[in-house]
């Protein structure tokens, strides 16, 4: 409308109050909209403080889960080593002879030779018999073997050798 109908018409109090109320509207859309905005942003702040909170009530319980696993750990390896105490030399390589070790330390020996004699006394005396007898007879007839291997080396095939056994 004209500025010029505008004044033509009357002015009733009806249309002066929808006036005023579209007016008010328009100054306050503005407003709606900033508070809007603001009440979505206070909610969003609050869910993302409720998850700080949240992961900071399950960083704690995992560390009390941390601690009762660790301890209840120490606790299966202690009555594992009770049960079965070689069970930790099965676990290292195969170099670091830590079975061998236990035997020996179990044995009371000082060595792991001494340990290994005394293992194999008495867990086949008469194979001990044998390897004794085996080590005798190569250290009395120690140059007479080495002449021998010497003569098969040369001909490059076996040889016959002579060696003196001693009566017990």
């Amino acid at each position: 409308m004209t500025p010029t109908g505008l004044r033509n018409r009357r002015a009733t109090p009806e249309s002066m109050a929808e006036r005023i109320n579209v007016a008010a509207d328009a100054a306050r859309a503005t407003d709606k909209a900033t508070i809007k905005k603001s009440l979505e942003l206070h909610h969003q702040v609050y869910a993302d403080q409720m998850r700080a909170v949240g992961t900071i009530r399950t960083k704690q319980e995992q560390r009390w889960h941390m601690l009762y696993c660790g301890g209840g750990a120490a606790l299966a390896i202690s009555l594992l080593w009770l049960i079965y105490p070689g069970w930790a030399a099965s676990i290292g390589p195969q170099s670091w002879l830590w079975p061998e070790r236990v035997a020996r330390r179990t044995l009371g020996e000082r060595s792991l030779w001494d340990g290994g004699i005394r293992l194999m006394r008495a867990g086949n005396p008469e194979g001990w018999r044998v390897i004794v007898d085996a080590a005798d007879l190569a250290r009395e007839n120690r140059d007479t073997i080495g002449a021998c291997e010497k003569a098969s080396a040369k001909s490059k095939g076996p040889v016959r050798c002579t060696i003196r056994i001693k009566s017990r």
